[in-house]
């Protein structure tokens, strides 16, 4: 293909992919391999997962998970990973914030309040965090949302 002319070696790639879709091919793997391979189960992710959503505003300790499942932290950490494509501490900000925006979307409480009740224990953290995946602060999004409510 190299030495072809560009209209070469398009026809010589489509000859290629005509020749493997009319293929018989038996995968290696299936999805699941990597789940399998470390003994977990799409009940144990999303036990773990429904229990994140359950708890998370409440201190969570990936350590914690990791020994209630009967993992290290570290295998815990692969397979979380693995599961989810986030970190633990991703995963867990993530379902916080979204549940602040929430929060602030009805407007009934102050930007310190709903900071604790997500699982927050300081205000500047909570700054940091909810800017990082929002690009703007707690303040900023509800001013800019506040026209999206209707009013009661």
């Amino acid at each position: 293909m190299g030495e072809q002319d560009n209209a070469g070696r398009l026809l010589t790639m489509l000859t290629i992919m005509r020749r493997l879709s009319q293929s018989e091919y038996h995968p290696l793997a299936g999805r699941e391999y990597g789940l399998e391979a470390k003994g977990a189960s799409s009940e144990q992710v999303d036990a773990i997962l429904l229990y994140i959503h359950d708890h998370f505003h409440e201190e969570l300790r990936m350590a914690t998970l990791a020994e209630n499942n009967g993992m290290t932290p570290s295998t815990f950490s692969r397979f979380f990973k693995h599961a989810t494509g986030d970190t633990f501490v991703a995963f867990l900000r993530r379902i916080r914030i979204g549940h602040a925006c929430r929060l602030l979307l009805e407007g009934k409480q102050s930007i310190a309040d709903i900071c604790f009740e997500v699982g927050y224990n300081n205000l500047s953290n909570f700054n940091r965090h909810f800017r990082e995946l929002k690009g703007m602060t707690p303040r900023q999004y509800q001013q800019k949302t506040a026209d999206l409510v209707p009013k009661e």
